[in-house]
């Protein structure tokens, strides 16, 4: 999980727990000192109040499961996500490792050049990378399930700066709380869809970067579903502009 170098801090709870955020499923806390006194991140689910008890229970339990299991599995398979330290089902909290670093987004932000209204070679050095990113998480067979570039961090700059050439960046995946084990190629397509719209909806003239992104994907898949899932790509991108015509 990241934290930026100017995250907030809004309340102090009395387990010495930073609130960072909260959002719609889960609050993001920041704990100072954790194993050997190194800072963690830590993820706590809370109780729906319009959910059935058991039902909610259940939800957040196998939301917690999915979200520890896909950043498992990325170790595995040489995808950077968030280390996991300890998970306390009873208190629905993952504690994990903390990312220093800054979004793709913000990267993204500071790399677009406004006079030629274009992106750095690093900008596209890195679209490249993050394709290949994703297709090793299909690869393993998991989705993100909300793959936007606020859910990628970058690591391996220097006060926030970097080389146009500079290719010693390290891409960090996180927040897996959508994910999920054994998707089928729509699920892959989708997870591919909703990351070409978060390109398209937030960074201006990010087209190139996006046909880059899906070209190293298609590239480095090893998958035999990749074709099946650039297929459903085209079915999701046909059922998403059918949805902005008439809503």
């Amino acid at each position: 999980m990241a934290v930026s170098s100017s995250a907030r801090v809004d309340s102090r709870s009395t387990d010495g727990l930073v609130l960072l955020s909260q959002g719609a499923e889960a609050r993001v806390f920041e704990l100072p000192s954790f194993l050997g006194g190194r800072p963690a991140i830590v993820k706590e689910r809370f109780a729906k109040s319009y959910r059935l008890p058991v039902l909610d229970a259940k939800l957040t339990k196998q939301r917690t499961v999915g979200e520890v299991r896909c950043m498992l599995r990325c170790a595995k398979v040489g995808v950077h996500a968030p280390c996991v330290y300890m998970v306390d089902m009873q208190a629905s909290r993952i504690y994990m490792e903390r990312i220093e670093g800054r979004s793709f987004k913000a990267f993204l932000r500071d790399h677009f050049n406004d006079a030629t209204r274009s992106y750095t070679p690093a900008a596209h050095e890195l679209a490249d990378e993050l394709g290949k990113v994703v297709a090793r998480i299909h690869d393993a067979e998991m989705v993100h399930g909300d793959l936007t570039t606020s859910n990628v961090m970058v690591m391996g700059e220097e006060d926030g700066k970097s080389k146009a050439q500079d290719v010693s960046h390290r891409l960090v995946v996180i927040d897996f709380g959508l994910g999920f084990l054994q998707p089928l190629p729509e699920d892959k397509a989708v997870d591919l869809y909703v990351l070409e719209r978060a390109f398209l909806s937030t960074h201006p003239n990010s087209e190139e970067l996006v046909d880059r992104a899906m070209a190293a994907y298609a590239r480095h898949s090893s998958s035999h579903q990749s074709k099946a899932v650039l297929k459903k790509l085209e079915d999701v991108r046909r059922r998403g502009r059918k949805r902005d015509m008439f809503g």
